[in-house]
């Protein structure tokens, strides 16, 4: 392959999530990917999925579990060709380009982002204090640039891995991302709320499963039932029924802390001259999640919910209008909470 300049194989910061500490190499697994192309070929689907606890081992998932896969194919298939891999943490939204806040997908915090401004989501299993590895898209892809011209002009012995992660210069919590965007949030309402936005973060299991089934379940339930008398299509029950399917995972990415090395990353980044930092800008220590916040939901309007901004005047009608109501059922609830117990101590001797 005369004119192969550059190849690069994008992964993700968690290919290797079974281990805490996750460096810029390549780790070994129990099982080869060879092995699973001839269990592949030797086994039909009924049977791979009777296997696939067992082979997944200690990975959460199969998209982590293939993602090692693949690195394993690159660091033995790789050598000898202009090659590097790149791994990215949880890709949200835009920092500056193409625009501030631009994103085409729900994965990760911005579907949480999503879930929250629409009044969908209201319950969260996790540490809210624990950091979460965030990098922005526009940031993600200044940095493969730069990989890839890297792994085009310096081929080396070794396979260069390059960690592209937050937390290790500018890390941010849960706790402070959300913060933040309940901030900026506010200004930007959107029509396809549902709900008026009110959120409880769970550490303990049984609250957490209690206030789910209230808030999420329940209340699935009830607005899917008004839904239907009022001629509309009931949604909720299902979008619940979805968060449930994925609560294992969430809940594994949600009590753990990784830790990062990047040295190769923040090499890169040296390496560069002053003007192609200001083309491919990709520094995280240099990132404000404040301004990155100020855009945020404001992107998730536009270019998730295609909320045009026009509707902003009548969003913000329909945002003070379930504020309200919000309000009206909270204190009805808490008067029959009261009476109850109320009742309860009256048979209660003293």
């Amino acid at each position: 392959m005369t004119n192969l300049k550059s190849i690069i194989h994008v992964s993700t910061a968690f290919a290797n999530c079974n281990h805490l500490h996750i460096e810029e190499r390549f780790y070994d697994m129990p099982t080869s990917y060879e092995e699973i192309i001839q269990l592949l070929k030797s086994k039909d689907d009924a049977e791979l999925d009777s296997l696939t606890p067992s082979l997944l081992g200690d990975w959460p998932n199969t998209y982590t579990f293939t993602k090692a896969l693949a690195e394993q194919v690159v660091s033995k298939e790789g050598r000898g060709l202009p090659i590097a891999v790149f791994r990215p943490a949880v890709v949200i939204s835009s920092y500056k380009e193409p625009v501030r806040g631009w994103i085409d997908n729900v994965y990760g915090p911005t579907g949480l982002m999503v879930g929250l401004g629409t009044g969908v989501i209201h319950t969260y299993f996790g540490d809210e204090t624990h950091i979460t590895d965030i990098v922005p898209v526009d940031l993600v892809t200044n940095a493969l640039i730069a990989t890839s011209w890297r792994a085009g002009t310096h081929i080396e012995g070794d396979i260069p891995i390059f960690n592209f992660v937050s937390s290790t210069q500018n890390p941010i919590s849960w706790k402070t991302f959300h913060v933040l965007a309940h901030r900026y949030g506010p200004n930007w309402p959107t029509l396809h709320a549902v709900w008026y936005y009110f959120f409880m973060s769970f550490e303990n299991p049984l609250c957490f499963t209690i206030a789910n089934f209230l808030f999420h379940t329940c209340f699935g339930y009830v607005m899917d039932g008004l839904a239907i008398l009022t001629g509309r299509k009931p949604m909720l029950t299902n979008i619940y029924r979805k968060l449930d399917k994925f609560a294992d995972t969430m809940t594994y990415f949600a009590n753990r802390i990784w830790t990062f090395k990047n040295d190769n990353t923040q090499a890169l980044w040296r390496s560069l001259s002053d003007k192609d930092k200001k083309l491919f800008f990709f520094d995280m220590a240099q990132m404000s999640w404040e301004y990155h916040a100020q855009a945020l939901c404001l992107g998730l309007r536009v270019y998730l919910l295609k909320d045009d901004v026009d509707t902003l005047p009548k969003a913000r009608r329909k945002w003070n209008r379930l504020y309200w109501l919000h309000m009206a059922v909270t204190t009805i609830f808490s008067l029959i909470a009261l009476k109850i117990v109320v009742t309860i101590l009256r048979y209660i001797p003293l």
